[in-house]
């Protein structure tokens, strides 16, 4: 053997994207042989082969299945900065070719790329890079600006609220941006900046969905402000604002805004501020900002564009006045100004609209004229909650009157066409009821009136408030605009009923043009979905399960909801990939789309907004699916009727490996009669450990020749015979000159690529030729474990003993790729020789010759072992006294020949049983044999010794239950499982085994409780793997636990538990199997429940108990007839198919075995006396845990029926009417408002009403 060379080559796993981004996976695919480099290259055995792997822009957090780290050295590893990977492959045969797979976690910035060297044995690989483009996304939110204005010599003085922000994850935009603004009054009052310009946004009040950036806030709601802002003036309502230095990596970016709502998570915020303006007007008004959405450009230079969606903001102000309504911000702690149009709430909060009146200060009113406040609600959105007055009671004798509309004028009706609750007039007298109707959704306006001599009991008081709650309903549409109404009392004509002010705020797009003193509008917002998926890996195996979990958020600015109902995630599943139950909280509605996938739906209600949630389960993929394949399974995210999609990507484990071997049928070609004709053969073996089935296989033989290299040298001439090719294989030849052509199949001179010959040169034909030089042998596709084999037989013509035939063989699988080499001599036999054959019988009764590892039957202790030794006389006289002896068996392997003539063989068997004094492992017994020397030669006969191999595993494995295997079990029942694995022979052992308790889980709940007291036992979904080394003598004990779930959830009720371990001697020891059976009963009555009876009527009842799964069952069904005879008497015709049915007093009792699949049906009746209740009301029950109540087949749900026996109807009177209130809340359903209603008194001014 000469030293062992390496080749290495590397690809990216099929279906890679040519763009990552920071966080994503891929996977890196490593093709990897070691051979003999000589010319007659050896299959000897190579320790400790190791490739290291050095990624760039990317680091490795697993390591691969292959990479061993007990056992070699160097132990494979990961460097600390994830960037290196060691992988030692452990001892491999010479004629290996490896695939390993090695994801890899980009982590670089863009326009970085991600690559890998590799380097096995001065052999070097690269993959081909990746180019990384990071997210980038920035934005600047308006919106809703704080509550505050003022007002002076110089008019009255606003502020504009704004943030900026970057997307979750963006690299780092501009240092420096500028936005052109417009800001204009439509009132047409001049605006100019204001001497605060730009500044720190510290207060005093709150504006939602901005964080402070100055003063002395929490943290979590404090950004920064921007290095510099400032705000100049460049036309009458044009302005342009810089923000420079800003940083984008902030340390602390906030979690909630000013106003203490969370902020998106799918952003961060970077910097915040006021922008100060002054309008000069003494009048009521408003003044409206607009911003453009400029292009941002990133410092690697990638473009976004801003959000034009949240780029207005605008104030609203009014002068004093007799009365003015609106919403009050102060019920939803909300920013802005009244009438401004930046009032945002969610569908099903409840706001408060106040109804504010000055009269109770004009005291030159004449006492007797009307004070009166009137809202007419906006009914198609909003339900009417109640009212109260806004200030504390300090007076209870105004005696003012309050008065609910629940009428039909079209103006309110939310059906009606003529819907215009603007229009509603609060003067009209009918429909009115001065009683607060218990049903308040009835109630479509309401109103307050008293005399101006009521109201100036309280001329002390600066405005007088009742509040009007009014809850938006909960199906109300993002974007709907909802507004209130008002009405008020003049007296121009007298007592006439008024709303009609002027404009504030232009409200273009929406249902009336504008807000004014008396109509206020705010709009629906909800959250927008957000969801990402990732897997624990990239690589997963069959059978393995792989976690996923969805990361999903609800996420809005301001004030969004707390928390959204119906939410909802699609996954839907790659083909070949299902579910794996119980892995999920909540667990999911799984359902199978029209291709055969499984789709996992969960609807959640109560997510929080502005925060994320992590969702995980495992799924497991199938022996379906086919290795190396990328499975994509994609989840949608939904709310509000917007969604986003996101998607996760594994690659089916390809890990594995194919080795090659060739070997001499026999050693010797025999040469009986001394002319050097004889025959022989070599078998090429191909074996795959790869989890692909490789398309292909490709062996290239080039047969042997004086002066090749390799040691051949004969004398005469041999001639190939045949070729054996397994079935779907083709052979062909060639007669080309043997030293121009090349046995690696991959050479160009071979074809088109290994597998395909279409265009060589080296004249391979399916012909066989007289002479050929070499041989190939195209074989179809290799599965996973599975060998092919050929032989290369030939007759040789005039050769001499002791001649020698070297035979080398190259050969590729198709998915590792690589060349693997390998030969094999032949000699000539001499004058007097022999062979011999040690064969030994697998299990299977199929004879092995057990020359190699990859032939080694597999045994236990205390099997019998049978063992066949022949022995063959290759030369040309004859042997005598021949002694064959085994060095394992010296006793019963050995035997005699007297004499053994040339070209006879003679056959001996015997038995080994594998006692615990053998090591385990691989255990390799060798026969040979000696002659008398012949007196005509004077040189004892060539016989060379044949060895034969096994595995013995040198531990055994026993699993055993209690309760004992073959019990019935019951719902509630724990299982206690025991594996013990010992430790046999001299040596000791590394043991392992695996538990599929995949026919469990359906059945019972694992119960978390996994110990070994020696060894690591790891548990992976439906899947136990335990593996220790054992000393000598050492046991080991393995235990857990499940519970039989509950009736409803049964699967099967077949518990069968299997434990998958070289350790095995039988079947019996590592299997276990419980069933489980259990019942449902379900009532049905004639009449039908639900129907009315009289006196005299019958009542039949019909009991339905079916056994269902895998035993029999013992049945209990409890009747509660308690609510029966009161009205009604006992027929006693009461029956079963099977069992005993008994009554005892007002209970029925039916008990009875149910064997598997048995239906048994109880019937009784009662006739009906209408004596007591005049309700029969029937029940059905079980005691037992595996009994469940399900639907009878007339749909009867609940094993309840009830009957109302008929009785002539019962009046009721009518309810009266009319009240007085006071001055408070006590009698009014009203809500009595402290801190809200000084919130209020700031946020709110009278209109004048000339």
């Amino acid at each position: 053997m000469a030293a062992p060379v390496y080749q290495i080559e590397a690809a990216w796993a099929p279906g890679t994207p040519t763009t990552v981004k920071s966080g994503d996976v891929v996977t890196g695919v490593w093709r990897i042989n070691v051979n003999d480099d000589a010319e007659a290259p050896s299959n000897a055995p190579v320790d400790n082969v190791t490739v290291t792997i050095a990624a760039q822009s990317g680091r490795y957090t697993a390591l691969p299945s292959l990479c061993l780290t007990t056992g070699v050295t160097p132990a494979s590893s990961i460097s600390a900065d994830g960037h290196t990977l060691v992988c030692n492959l452990g001892t491999r045969d010479q004629g290996t070719a490896v695939v390993l797979q090695a994801p890899i976690v980009a982590d670089g910035a863009t326009g970085d790329q991600i690559t890998a060297d590799g380097s096995i044995g001065g052999a070097t690989a690269t993959l081909s890079p990746i180019a990384i483009t990071n997210a980038f996304g920035m934005d600047i939110r308006w919106g809703v600006g704080s509550p505050n204005f003022s007002s002076g010599a110089g008019g009255f003085l606003v502020d504009y609220e704004w943030t900026l922000s970057k997307a979750l994850g963006s690299e780092a935009g501009p240092q420096s941006i500028t936005y052109n603004l417009n800001i204009a009054s439509p009132q047409g009052s001049a605006v100019s900046v204001d001497a605060k310009a730009c500044s720190p946004f510290t207060g005093p009040g709150a504006a939602d969905g901005h964080p402070w950036s100055g003063g002395t806030h929490p943290a979590t709601q404090l950004t920064v402000p921007a290095g510099t802002c400032t705000i100049s003036q460049t036309g009458a309502n044009t302005f342009q604002m810089t923000i420079t230095g800003i940083d984008y990596s902030p340390a602390n970016p906030p979690t909630l805004d000013s106003a203490g709502n969370r902020l998106p998570v799918d952003q961060v915020a970077l910097a915040s501020g006021s922008i100060w303006i002054r309008v000069n007007t003494a009048a009521s008004g408003s003044v409206v900002l607009n911003s453009n959405a400029p292009t941002y450009t990133s410092v690697t230079g990638q473009t976004a564009q801003d959000d034009p969606s949240n780029n207005a903001e605008s104030k609203a102000w009014t002068t004093p006045g007799l009365y003015s309504s609106g919403w009050g911000r102060g019920y939803t702690n909300s920013g802005g100004t009244q009438w401004d149009d930046t009032y945002r709430v969610s569908a099903g909060t409840t706001v408060g609209q106040y109804m504010d009146s000055g009269m109770q200060l004009h005291t030159d009113r004449p006492d007797d004229r009307i004070v009166g406040m009137c809202s007419a609600l906006d009914t198609r959105y909003v339900t009417y909650a109640g009212w109260g007055w806004a200030q504390p009671v300090t007076d209870n004798t105004i005696g003012a009157t309050a008065e609910y509309y629940v009428g039909n004028d079209p103006t309110v009706d939310p059906t009606s066409a003529s819907y215009d609750p603007n229009a509603f007039d609060c003067g009209s007298t009918g429909g009115w009821t001065t009683v607060q109707p218990t049903d308040l959704t009835t109630v479509k306006a309401m109103r307050i009136t008293a005399t101006q001599g009521q109201f100036e009991q309280l001329s002390a008081q600066s405005n007088v408030t009742a509040v009007v709650y009014q809850k938006i309903n909960a199906n109300v549409p993002a974007g709907t605009d909802i507004w209130s109404f008002f009405s008020g009392v003049v007296d121009v004509p007298l007592n006439n009923w008024w709303n009609g002010t002027g404009c504030i705020t232009p409200t273009a797009g929406s249902r009336y043009p504008c807000t004014t003193g008396f109509r206020d509008v705010l709009r629906v917002v909800t959250a927008t979905p957000a969801i990402a998926k990732s897997a624990d890996s990239s690589v997963v195996s069959p059978g393995d399960p792989a976690v996923y979990t969805l990361t999903y958020s609800a996420n809005g600015a301001g004030a969004i909801p707390a928390t959204v109902d119906g939410y909802q995630l699609v996954d839907t599943l790659p083909a070949g990939v299902t579910y794996v139950a119980g892995t999920a909280s909540p667990e999911p509605a799984v359902s199978t789309n029209g291709s055969g996938q499984q789709v996992l739906t969960w609807t959640l209600n109560g997510v929080t907004t502005n925060a994320d949630h992590a969702l995980t389960y495992q799924a497991v993929a199938d022996s379906t699916v086919t290795p190396g394949s990328a499975l994509v399974n994609s989840v949608t995210a939904s709310y509000g009727g917007i969604s986003k999609a996101a998607a996760a990507q594994v690659t089916v484990a390809t890990d594995g490996y194919t080795t090659v071997v060739k070997t001499a049928d026999a050693p010797f070609i025999p040469n009986v009669n001394g002319d050097g004709t004889g025959t022989g053969s070599w078998t090429v073996t191909v074996k795959s450990y790869d989890p692909i089935t490789q398309p292909f296989t490709d062996t290239i033989d080039i047969l042997p020749y004086n002066g090749d290299g390799r040691g051949t040298a004969f004398s005469g001439s041999y001639t190939l015979t045949s070729v054996n090719a397994p079935l779907g294989a083709t052979v062909y030849y060639t007669t080309a000159d043997p030293t121009t052509l090349s046995d690696d199949p991959s050479s160009a001179q071979n074809g088109a690529a290994p597998g395909d010959p279409t265009g060589n040169t080296a004249g391979w034909s399916t012909t066989m030729p007289a002479n050929p030089t070499a041989i190939r042998v195209i074989g179809g596709s290799l599965a996973p474990g599975a060998t092919q084999q050929f032989g290369v037989h030939i007759t040789t013509d005039g050769v001499k003993g002791g001649d020698t035939l070297v035979n080398r063989a190259q050969s590729i699988a198709g998915h590792t790729a690589l060349v693997m080499r390998t030969s094999a001599a032949l000699s000539v036999a001499n004058f007097y020789s022999a062979t011999i054959l040690k064969e030994v019988q697998a299990a299977d009764g199929t004879w092995h010759d057990a020359n190699n590892a990859i032939d080694y039957p597999a045994f236990h202790y205390g099997d019998t072992v049978h063992y066949r030794v022949t022995v063959t006389n290759t030369g040309q006289g004859t042997l005598t006294n021949l002694d064959v002896a085994d060095d394992k068996s010296p006793t019963a392997g050995a035997f005699h020949i007297a004499s053994l003539a040339p070209g006879a063989s003679e056959s001996h068997e015997y038995q080994l049983v594998l006692d615990e004094t053998l090591p385990g492992g691989a255990f390799v017994n060798t026969a040979c044999a000696t002659a008398d020397t012949p007196a005509d030669s004077g040189v004892a006969p060539t016989i060379p010794c044949d060895p034969a191999g096994i595995d013995i595993a040198g531990y055994s494995v026993v699993k055993t239950a209690d309760p004992a295997p073959g019990t019935v079990v019951h719902s509630g029942d724990v299982i206690h499982y025991t594996v013990t694995v010992t430790q046999r022979g001299p040596v000791p052992a590394a043991a392992s085994f695996t538990d599929d308790l995949a026919q469990v889980a359906d059945d019972a709940t694992y119960n978390g409780d996994i110990a070994a007291d020696a060894g690591t036992a790891t548990v992976t979904g439906t899947s136990i793997a335990w593996s220790g080394t054992l000393g000598v003598g050492a046991v080991a004990t393995v235990t857990y636990s499940v519970t039989v779930k509950d009736a409803r959830s049964i699967g099967d009720g077949r518990l069968d538990n299997v434990v998958t371990s070289a350790g095995c001697a039988s079947a019996s020891d590592c299997e276990t199997l419980h069933e489980y059976g259990n019942y449902t009963f379900s009532k049905t009555s004639d009449p039908a429940s639900g129907h009315a009876v009289k006196a005299g009527d019958r009542i039949t009842y019909t009991l339905t108990i079916a056994q269902s799964g895998a035993a029999p069952a013992k049945g209990t069904v409890v009747d509660d007839l308690s609510k029966v005879l009161d009205d009604a008497t006992w027929a006693g015709d009461q029956k079963a198919t099977s069992g005993t049915v008994t009554r005892t007093g007002t209970t029925l009792t039916w008990t009875g075995d149910l064997a598997v699949g048995q239906v048994v049906t109880v019937t009784y009746s009662v006739l009906v006396t209408g004596n007591g209740d005049k309700r029969i009301a029937n029940v059905v029950t079980s005691p037992d845990n595996d009994a469940v109540c399900v639907p009878a087949p007339d749909q009867n749900p609940d094993c309840a029926t009830s009957h109302r026996v008929d009785d002539p109807a019962g009046t009721a009177g009518l309810a009266s009417t009319g009240s007085t209130i006071g001055w408070g809340v006590g009698g009014l359903g009203g809500i009595l408002l402290a801190a809200g209603g000084v919130l209020l008194l700031l946020r709110r001014r009278r209109i004048r009403t000339t």
